[in-house]
């Protein structure tokens, strides 16, 4: 504002004529090359100067203007009232009418924001005579900051969200490994972290030289014998990939999926680590006890003190499920083997059976008591032929071969006692 102050020490001299730019060429010729944008009013506020620069910067906006002030012309701006760039122009003059120091202020027209600093102008006898106006278009500048501030809030809401989403990532139970698009392990979870610190000995048995500390920054080559084979899948992955890996005696499932960007360039890869060793040493241990069963070896267990949680559980299940088969195949066992040895007396329990248990106590018990029956019936009848008794029978109803058996012993005592009538006669 240099030029300025040497106005404001002529300002005496030269307010008192409204057209004092032309009369002072030295002043005109210092406004007219002057960058800054400079325009002056008499003191009804009627514009009675503008220098180029200020012509310039208006006709660049007067577009954008226009949007606000529809009449605008900046080539009639010279001769025109500033009442024009204000809807309560009272308001404005209001302000100006009190000014006695220079006055910022801005003014949006449309998307066009203008700065301008207004000074008032004085005669020598204290009178106001005019007032000069320095403009500055500030549009591009607020929409370069407010482009950088929407770029500001933009990387601090993409902050926070990685924040979330890497401290969501530490502390959920799922084990989650991330590499980058060379396939370097940039992230592993506190889940997994403490799964392979857990495992560390065993994979160094196969794996020498790993150190779950030192994982994050080396090559997920580090958990495979043939790179080239996991590095050509992991770059041509177009969605999850389910895979299983056997380590030093451990099995790993791995959900495998690339992370894409916007364009659908992979950037990374994802990693979700499932432990399924004890998982599957419990179906290797149940399969054979199945094999086992199906062979009628009821022998077998799984050693469930090893396991924990729901292994354990099922392991305890799967011992209770043979053992209770082995209880009552033992049971029938006993009671069929004292029937062969003659002995009738034998019982079978059915308290606490349901199903097909039951069903197989009943059974045996009612073929029990069916051979008890038959037997007995027929001991008598055997009795009673021995003594010369020809009158008794075998009375009961059975089924199948036993009622064969019966008709066989009646009609062999009916043979008998026709035999002996004939003898008689």
């Amino acid at each position: 504002m240099g030029i300025f102050n040497r106005v404001r020490e002529q300002e005496a001299k030269v307010v008192q004529e409204p057209v004092f730019v032309d009369k002072n060429p030295h002043f005109r010729m210092a406004f007219d090359a002057a960058l800054t944008a400079v325009a002056i009013t008499d003191v009804d506020y009627n514009i009675i100067y503008a220098n180029p620069a200020a012509g310039k910067l208006l006709g660049d906006q007067e577009l954008e203007i226009r949007k606000a002030l529809p009449h605008f012309d900046v080539q009639a701006l010279v001769g025109s009232n500033i009442d024009i760039f204000h809807k309560d122009p009272s308001f404005q003059r209001g302000i100006l009418d009190q000014l006695r120091a220079p006055h910022r202020g801005e003014l949006a027209l449309g998307e066009c924001v203008l700065e301008f600093w207004v000074n008032p102008m004085f005669d020598e006898n204290g009178e106001r005579s005019g007032t000069i106006c320095e403009l500055y278009d500030l549009t591009e500048k607020l929409a370069i900051e407010r482009e950088r501030a929407e770029r500001e809030e933009e990387r601090r809401v993409a902050a926070e969200e990685s924040a979330r989403l890497d401290q969501a990532l530490k502390v959920v139970t799922t084990n989650v490994m991330i590499a980058d698009a060379d396939n370097t392990i940039v992230f592993v979870n506190d889940e997994l972290m403490s799964m392979l610190r857990r495992k560390e000995t065993e994979l160094r048995s196969e794996l020498p030289n790993f150190s779950a500390d030192t994982m994050v920054g080396q090559s997920v080559d580090v958990f495979h014998k043939n790179p080239a084979h996991q590095q050509s899948m992991l770059h041509s992955l177009s969605g999850s990939h389910k895979t299983e890996i056997n380590v030093a005696g451990m099995t790993f499932r791995l959900i495998v999926t690339p992370i894409l960007d916007h364009a659908g360039g992979r950037i990374g890869t994802v990693v979700e680590w499932m432990d399924r060793t004890d998982e599957v040493a419990v179906m290797h241990e149940v399969q054979t006890i199945v094999d086992g069963a199906i062979r009628g070896d009821l022998s077998n267990r799984i050693d469930a003190e090893s396991k924990e949680g729901f292994f354990k559980d099922l392991s305890v299940s799967v011992n209770q499920l043979i053992g209770t088969y082995q209880e009552l195949v033992d049971e029938v066992v006993g009671a069929v083997g004292e029937v062969s040895r003659g002995n009738f007396t034998h019982e079978v329990a059915i308290d606490g059976k349901e199903g097909s248990f039951l069903e197989l106590s009943l059974a045996t018990r009612d073929m029990i008591e069916v051979s008890r029956t038959v037997i007995g019936e027929l001991a008598e009848v055997l009795g009673a032929m021995a003594k010369g008794d020809l009158t008794r029978k075998v009375e009961g109803v059975y089924p199948g071969d036993f009622s064969e058996i019966k008709a066989y012993a009646n009609n062999t005592i009916d043979r008998l006692v026709e035999v002996v009538r004939e003898i008689k006669d």
